[in-house]
């Protein structure tokens, strides 16, 4: 095992050739305008000062295996990257710690998106963590079996003015785990171009998609249009969805949408969706009529001991969907109309002041001011009263 130190006048692309696996390259600050292939396995690229050495964007080669990539700042456009500014493919890689900013028509960071023969997505075993994405069209899409993505921070997304729409994530594959990212900054919109907080969609326009074991936890979704977009018109292919702990502020149209192909077929097969924090989510002309909303006659699942504060109203199972409300708490609605569902409880949870959600009965865990590990604290995030 060796370390080799690259400066801004040397190429990177030649020394990942010439290294062996087990090997550490160290990047000088300064600038390599390409993009780097890691086309060595079992190799860590760094940049010795971290966000000092800038690239290009790196790819993750069909195959590879074992890559570390940190600290790196890096840019670039769909012309330079064809899918992301940092593309993975393989397998028990780890990217953190870096900054990728200023892409326009791409993903910041992306997964390849391709299948074996088996149906089964190729990417397995990655980490991506505590990266900053900013001003790029899209975020971060995690593809593949036991994929993590947490502690990375997301903002200002789809500025291109390209008229397509943007997603903080988009996930496919099983045992994947979203947690403690903070994302916001899109922009909240209906109609044409929008950002949605995450998204998957199993649609008969891809139909050996599938999207099981899913964990989204202590995340914030600020500033978008939907909190999370979950589509499944293939029954059986979206199952066993866990949304814990999150907060969704200002989402324009809803805070969780869980849907089938109407009332024909689909719907999420088991979905959870407890103790979340959904403030100022709906529009209250254009947005849905509820925070969350559960559709689809295979849907089925529970929401129980959310919090709902002037949204259009709490939650809603429909289109056939099976399912129940748990001790939810709701207050101040956008609408006149609006009113709680059975098993809701009227109250404020009292944000402002010294009282918090934690002091109301069955509202455990919640992200509050209380805490001072919170994701969205460290984004900025005041849910004053």
């Amino acid at each position: 095992m060796a370390t080799h130190e690259i400066k801004s006048e040397d190429s990177l692309q030649a020394a990942v050739i010439r290294a062996k696996e087990g090997d550490t390259i160290r990047v000088l600050p300064g600038t390599h305008r390409t993009r780097v292939e890691l086309s060595t396995n079992g190799i860590e690229v760094v940049s010795a000062e971290p966000g000092q050495a800038i690239t290009n964007g790196f790819v993750f080669p069909e195959g590879s295996r074992e890559i570390v990539l940190r600290d790196f700042v890096c840019k670039g456009d769909q012309h330079t990257n064809q899918f992301g500014c940092i593309f993975i493919e393989g397998e028990h890689h780890v990217v953190s710690g870096n900054t990728v900013r200023d892409v326009s028509g791409i993903s910041g960071i992306a997964m390849q998106w391709r299948q074996n023969e088996a149906d089964e997505y190729r990417n397995r075993n990655v980490t991506v963590e505590n990266n900053v994405i900013e001003n790029c069209q899209s975020g971060i899409g995690a593809v593949g079996h036991d994929i993590t993505v947490q502690d990375n921070v997301i903002r200002g997304l789809n500025r291109f003015d390209t008229g397509q729409d943007s997603d903080f994530f988009v996930f496919f594959g099983h045992t994947i785990r979203i947690l403690r990212n903070a994302c916001f900054d899109g922009v909240r919109k209906t109609g044409s171009a929008h950002t949605d907080g995450g998204q998957t969609y199993v649609t008969g326009s891809n139909p050996k998609s599938f999207v099981r074991d899913i964990r989204i936890e202590g995340n914030l979704f600020q500033e978008c249009d939907q909190g999370l977009m979950l589509e499944c018109s293939l029954p059986g292919q979206v199952e066993d969805i866990v949304i814990l702990d999150n907060i969704f502020y200002q989402c324009g149209t809803w805070g969780v949408s869980a849907r089938g192909d109407g009332k024909k077929v689909g719907g999420i097969e088991g979905i959870e969706i407890a103790r979340n924090v959904f403030h100022e989510v709906n529009d209250p002309d254009q947005g849905a009529p509820a925070a969350v909303g559960v559709r689809g006659p295979d849907g089925f699942g529970t929401v129980r001991q959310n919090i709902f504060l002037r949204c259009n109203g709490s939650w809603f199972f429909s289109d056939g969907a099976k399912g129940q409300g748990i001790d939810n708490v709701v207050w101040d609605f956008n609408r006149r109309d609006g009113r709680p569902q059975p098993g809701d409880v009227l109250a404020d949870p009292a944000f402002a002041g010294e009282r918090n959600v934690e002091s109301l009965a069955d509202a455990r865990g919640y992200y509050t001011p209380t805490n001072p590990d919170v994701v969205a604290l460290h984004a900025g995030l005041k849910l004053d009263g």
